[in-house]
């Protein structure tokens, strides 16, 4: 998003490389982008304080009253990135955990092997 913010092209072109048309039910980009600039601890604030439903209007955003379907949509969106940021996070923290378990096996190892030539 900041790399089309800086080329400055045209709302348009902004939704339709989000995947998200002007004028659909979908999110509008101005919206997405005030949405992804507030973040999502924000945006969950502001939830709060509209009314029930998918269709209910809330209020306090830039860009005009945005629905509380399309922002919850939005954190739906952004609680998958953070999964998925989490699990490869985990994933590589995993694979270091057992880098250094083989580490110490094996300077254990080469130690007791350096010791028992030694004599």
């Amino acid at each position: 998003m900041r790399t089309l913010a800086k080329k400055k092209v045209s709302a348009d072109n902004i939704a339709k490389s989000l995947g998200r048309y002007l004028g659909s039910v979908k999110i509008k980009a101005r919206e997405h982008a005030e949405l992804e600039t507030l973040g999502a601890s924000s945006v969950r604030f502001k939830l709060r304080q509209g009314g029930p439903g998918r269709r209910a209007s809330i209020s306090g955003f830039k860009c005009g009253d945005i629905t509380r379907g399309d922002i919850e949509d939005w954190l739906i969106e952004k609680n998958i990135e953070e999964t998925a940021i989490q699990q490869g996070t985990l994933r590589w923290a995993k694979i270091a955990g057992w880098a250094g378990i083989i580490s110490v096996v094996v300077t254990v190892t080469m130690g007791a092997l350096a010791i028992y030539l030694a004599k």
